[in-house]
């Protein structure tokens, strides 16, 4: 390939600064922040209230918090953005505080009644991190000060007063928690470090402070019984202690730092304790020993149980933690045995949960864009929901019992989990008959099967020829095939159904980055590290066509409908014809490496992310780059659904998946290519929705006039007609011009089965009044409206048809079709297929005459083809009948000229595409 050709074929995109006067930059054009779904809590602590006989609870999710019903975690409320990250929460019946930064505020439902900003903040104590609410104080405290307001609680939106600040006695000592006990009258206990310190918040008097304890203090939880509080220590120590005697009741030890306690209030002594490592301890506090250890409640590589609460009154309790998980426990009823009770260990009751660590690789696994495979770096593997969030299921590692053939590798519940997923492919064909997934994981040399049916791991494994790390997967349109590609260079095909190896390919020894098969399962293509792009006889295993590319190739993905293959490079996008293993695009652009890329299902774009925090978009026909924005947080995947409606994208740091809408597939988009004024920094979508997304993608405007003024370019509005030469369709939905063609099929298929029933004669002793006289009155009314009906429906078809035949005399006066077919477009299918029939089919049949001069008129002037097919479809069918019997000459020849200038239209628009098509295939042969 020549330079001047390879110069030819490539469309590169610079980001230049543009000449002249600098333009005011505008956002995306294509897409627009919607939705975060998948992502259920962080690490701070969840709060729960009590509203009758309901619980609620809420949790944080970075700058929102949810609100869950508490007895189906079904989620009620979903907050407003606060101004930063939240750092504490508490509810209070239907109002919500929240903690952020350097203030906090009040919410009713998820909607803000005030916000407060701490000023009295000094610079070495950081940002707020505790809250406690009680008898109309608010409480905040950073590590080292209590911050104390006053508000009045009949008046919940009137932002608080500031009353007072408690400062510790100890400059070296830093507050771990904040609690109110029972009965304690404007007082708070302060558990710092080392301490237990009483504060009288009206006078700001220290009352007591407890001896030294021998670890810090980790965690408080106060009992149930007056002047008594649980206090964990970072050693696994745990202590009732009574404040008032300033005495230690009872101890226990863990095995593990303790991040929260709770006590069950229903009758039954028992303490849960969450520690750092996931585990649960419960003690009975009657016979002061351990009664049962829930393992792996929560990952420790997260920190463990952020919080554990007991419901109050009642055997169940609700644990969180950092991995993104919220669960509820129950204990089922002690069995009394003959003096210390036997506690049942807890069974799980419901959850709600999603990626524990930020998500490294998607897949759509549906067509319609309903659900995600989501692979995170903790080792889960999910199936995301983006219409419902209680549908989302982590897929279970506990491979089915199988035969002895099966490898190593698979999980169950007291093996560790899988190592993160590097790759994903998936085909739906055979979803209901085998596994239809296939994965690839860091640095292992066995890929794993999976059925999204059932939403477990596989049967098989498949193993690389070479031994070395799986690199990537893929599996055939149909779903028989699996292909494996190791990082040592050879690719091997797997039988899905049985896991036998059926064929190898060996023809490179560089790490395979990309793998995929064509829709009729005759190529295979794999490109490779060092830039080697290999394409291969799918059943016969030779190599028909490779091709070289200037830099490492990381991925491809191919478009199964265009067979237009595209390969990413470090910096750079490739499209290739697969037919011709030719270069037909390269996209440049990127100032960092990319990371992930995808074809939208219409094959017209490519939306690609990198490293530099940008997401594009490239139009394939002219190379343009005509949509590009910046991120806070650098994309790692990107995803177009089924149909085209969003974009999904999994960003660094974030266990949630990113929606955005697509406008495009509500409206036309302009496209243009954008320059580096263009790109700008735009806010990610929350778990609110409230970015707008899709009803702004549905009504709101694409291109608005201050953007027209701004990037000095008008949107094209296409005309009706381009050439007079060319032939036209009309702009009506395909639907109607089917359903018009198709009338006389749609009639009979709404026909009624049975026929219409005569009402039932009514006795003569209920026909002269009486209790039942209101049968007569029911039929008597039922008559006198069916009669009404027919009344307007033959009123309505009168006048319809007058306009009908006066819209064709009008144009046929005129000398053309546009005043006939303008009213025919405002009519429905049905309408028009009634005017026709009640056209005058008597002699000298000018109603037929008109109609087919009209329709004659159009055809000169090549515009509303498929309409006027249709209507003289329907006429025909209608009325051929009559008009063979009459053998009228006058419109036997205007049927006749009709008929000719259909076949000549016909005629050249078949030899153009035989033209075209004969042309663009003796490119693909010569180039």
């Amino acid at each position: 390939m020549t330079d001047v050709a390879s110069e030819l074929k490539r469309r590169r995109y610079s980001l230049a600064s543009s000449k002249g006067a600098p333009k005011e930059a505008t956002p995306s054009k294509i897409y627009r922040p919607f939705l975060t779904v998948g992502h259920v809590t962080d690490q701070t602590p969840f709060s729960v209230s009590a509203l009758g006989k309901q619980f609620i609870v809420t949790t944080s999710v970075g700058r929102n918090f949810v609100i869950y019903d508490a007895s189906t975690l079904r989620v009620l409320f979903v907050s407003e953005q606060t101004p930063h990250q939240i750092t504490a929460l508490w509810q209070h019946r239907q109002y919500t505080y929240v903690v952020w930064s350097y203030g906090f505020g009040a919410y009713f439902r998820g909607r803000q009644l005030f916000s407060q900003q701490v000023d009295k903040i000094a610079s070495n104590e950081g940002a707020l991190l505790r809250i406690e609410v009680f008898a109309g104080y608010i409480c905040v405290a950073t590590r080292l000060n209590v911050y104390v307001y006053q508000y009045d609680e009949s008046l919940p939106d009137t932002p608080p007063s500031f009353l007072t600040h408690l400062y510790l006695p100890d400059t070296d000592d830093y507050i771990t928690s904040i609690i109110h006990l029972p009965t304690y009258l404007n007082k708070i206990v302060v558990a710092t470090q080392n301490k237990v310190l009483l504060f009288n918040i009206r006078t700001n008097r220290l009352l007591f402070a407890s001896d030294q304890f021998t670890a810090a203090i980790t965690a408080t939880a106060a009992a149930p019984a007056l002047d008594t509080m649980a206090v964990g220590q970072a050693n696994g120590d745990i202590v009732i202690y009574n404040l008032r005697k300033n005495r230690i009741y009872m101890t226990f030890h863990a095995a593990a730092p303790v991040s929260s306690l709770s006590f069950r209030t229903d009758g039954n002594a028992l303490l849960a304790a969450g520690l750092t490592t996931g585990d649960i301890y419960f003690y009975n506090l009657d016979t002061q020993t351990i009664v049962h250890r829930l393992r792996d409640c929560h990952d420790k590589n997260n920190g463990g149980v952020s919080r554990v609460h007991f419901f109050e009154g009642q055997a169940i309790f609700a644990t969180s933690g950092a991995d993104n998980r919220l669960k509820e426990y129950v204990f089922d009823p002690v069995v009394e045995a003959s003096e210390t009770p036997i506690y049942e260990p807890p069974r799980i009751l419901r959850e709600r949960g999603g990626p524990g660590l930020p998500v490294s690789t998607i897949e759509f696994s549906d067509s319609q864009g309903h659900k995600v495979l989501s692979a995170s770096q903790d080792g889960t593997f999910w199936s995301l929901s983006l219409r419902k969030a209680s549908q989302n299921r982590e897929i279970s590692q506990r491979a089915p019992k199988v035969s002895k053939n099966r490898t190593a590798g698979f999980t169950n519940d007291l093996k560790p989990k899988l190592p993160e997923i590097i790759a994903i492919a998936h085909a739906s064909t055979r979803e209901d008959e085998w596994e239809n997934v296939l994965t690839a994981h860091k640095d292992s040399k066995i890929a794993h099967t999976w059925s999204t049916a059932s939403l477990r791991i596989g049967r098989w494994d498949f193993n690389t020829l070479d031994g070395r790390p799986v690199s990537a997967v893929a599996i055939s349109p149909c779903g028989n095939f699996g292909v494996v590609g190791s990082s040592g260079g050879p690719v091997s095909v797997f039988n899905m159904q049985s896991g036998i190896l059926r064929r190898k390919y060996v023809k490179s020894t560089s790490a395979v980055t990309g793998l995929c098969i064509d829709a009729l399962n005759r190529v295979l293509v794999s490109c490779h590290l060092d830039g080697t792009v290999n394409i291969f006889d799918f059943m016969k295993g030779t190599l028909t066509g490779s091709l070289k590319l200037p830099s490492a190739a990381t991925g491809l993905k191919l478009q199964l409908s265009s067979e237009l293959l595209v390969v990413s490079l470090d910096l750079a996008l490739v499209v290739i014809d697969i037919t011709t293993v030719k270069v037909v695009r390269q996209l440049d652009g990127h100032t960092n490496r990319i990371t992930s890329f995808d074809i939208s299902p219409d094959s017209r774009w490519i939306v690609s992310t990198a490293l530099d925090g940008t997401i594009r978009t490239w139009d394939i026909p002219t190379g343009f780059c005509i949509d590009a924005f910046r991120v806070p947080s650098v994309a790692r995947a990107v995803r177009f659904s089924g149909d085209g409606q969003w974009l999904v994208t999994a960003h660094v740091g974030n266990t949630g998946l990113s929606m955005w809408s697509n406008k495009a597939f509500f409206q036309q988009v302009p496209i243009r290519e954008v320059s580096e004024d263009d790109i700008l920094l735009i806010e990610m979508p929350v778990e609110t929705g409230a970015g707008g997304g899709l009803l702004d993608g549905a009504f709101g405007s694409v291109f608005e006039e201050d953007d027209k003024k701004a990037s000095g370019v008008e949107l094209y509005i296409s005309p009706e007609q381009l050439d007079n030469e060319l032939v036209s369709f009309t702009s009506l939905p395909r639907s109607f011009i089917r359903t018009l063609n198709h009338i006389d099929t749609i009639k009979k298929r709404n026909k009624a089965k049975e026929a219409a029933k005569e009402p039932m004669k009514v006795p003569f002793f209920l026909m002269n009044g009486g209790k039942n006289d209101s049968i007569d009155t029911e039929q008597t009314e039922n008559k006198n409206n069916n009669n009404a009906v027919v009344s307007r429906l033959q009123k309505m078809d009168l006048s319809s048809s007058n306009a009908f035949m006066d819209a064709v005399e009008k144009s046929t006066t005129e000398g053309n079709g546009e005043t006939f077919f303008q009213y025919c477009k405002s009519l429905s299918p049905s309408m028009i297929d009634l005017e026709i029939q009640a056209m005058n089919g008597h002699e000298p049949f000018d109603d037929f005459s008109r109609l087919l001069q009209v329709l004659n008129l159009r055809l000169n002037e090549k515009k509303d083809f498929d309409i006027v097919q249709a209507i003289l479809r329907v006429f025909t069918r209608t009325h051929g009948d009559t008009i063979v019997l009459s053998e009228n000459e006058t419109l036997l020849k205007q049927i006749k000229e009709i008929e000719t200038k259909l076949t000549k239209e016909g005629n050249r628009l078949a030899s153009l595409i035989e033209f075209s098509n004969g042309l663009s295939s003796f490119f693909r042969s010569t180039i």
